[in-house]
């Protein structure tokens, strides 16, 4: 996963990244003048405003959606991983190998429970599965962050996000692939075995102890969904780096080019009039409106 975090930023953010600033920077230099006044005539005649109304910084609202969606996800990573850790860390320690795993449950349906740890097994688990989780979870979510904000077309925002959820897949693709299947069968059937401490045995302290902690759990799912709305706005706004500085003045420039000129060229219920035989009378492909064809 590292690797492909690795080439995923040399090879796709990077250039992403440039290419978006070469844009941004050519519609600066033509678009305005040297004391920031904007200027129309320009702007009609800028060559780049197909590119520049598709990138996805042109409509703030939905790549905040895609990347608030893109957070989510890998807050989802960061939870699971949280919760292995958790588990691992309320099992006892022991001295004996033997003790780690026990087998429960009838004859012919037993299942293994991991129900200790050696302290080498802790540390190996540590070092090589929740420490190596975090890092490619956070990785991967700046990584992504900023290769969604520089891609260059809405398409392409929707595709390189499906892109990024290969590469949270990757470690159980290698685990299936080449896991002996006895192997990957007693990963996903062994539970964890937690003793209940003696002082919630009664039912009743138990039922309280369990509604205690969906309470809290409810309450940390509604902290986390408000944090990542603020942690997305700041970052669009302040933290990005692929436009340094942007002034959010491309969506306001766009938004009228994109309801008349990149809209469908027919109406919805159009059928029959909207591709007459012969040559059109002008170019199709300057018309101001979308029912200009129809004129």
């Amino acid at each position: 996963q590292m690797v492909i975090l690795m080439w995923i930023q040399g090879l796709l953010t990077d250039p992403s990244v440039r290419a978006m600033q070469l844009l941004y920077m050519s519609f600066h230099g033509t678009v305005f003048d040297r004391g920031g006044e904007f200027l129309p005539e320009e702007w009609l005649n800028f060559e780049q405003r197909v590119d520049l109304c598709q990138s996805g910084l042109s409509s703030f609202s939905f790549i905040f959606v895609i990347l608030f969606l893109w957070t989510l996800t890998m807050l989802r990573e960061l939870r699971s991983t949280n919760e292995l850790f958790s588990n691992f860390q309320r099992l006892p320690t022991t001295l004996e190998d033997s003790d780690m795993v026990i087998e429960a449950g009838e004859a012919g349906a037993q299942i293994l429970e991991l129900s200790a740890l050696t302290s080498t097994m802790r540390v190996v688990l540590y070092s090589v599965v929740i420490v190596p989780k975090i890092i490619v979870s956070l990785t991967l979510l700046y990584s992504g962050l900023q290769w969604l904000t520089a891609t260059s077309s809405f398409a392409d925002l929707i595709l390189n996000a499906v892109a990024l959820e290969f590469v949270i897949a990757v470690d159980d693709l290698f685990l299936e692939a080449f896991a002996p299947q006895c192997l990957v069968d007693d990963l996903e059937t062994m539970k964890f075995s937690h003793k209940v401490s003696d002082d919630a045995e009664d039912e009743a302290e138990l039922a309280k102890l369990e509604a205690r902690r969906a309470l809290i759990g409810y309450a940390r799912s509604f902290l986390l969904v408000g944090a990542s709305l603020v942690a997305v706005y700041v970052y669009l706004v302040q933290l990005q780096t692929v436009l340094p500085g942007y002034a959010v003045d491309i969506s306001g420039k766009c938004k009228a080019f994109v309801a008349h000129e990149l809209d469908p060229i027919c109406d919805e219920f159009g059928v029959g009039t909207c591709f007459p035989f012969g040559p059109p009378p002008v170019d199709p492909y300057k018309y101001s409106s979308p029912r200009d064809v129809m004129s």
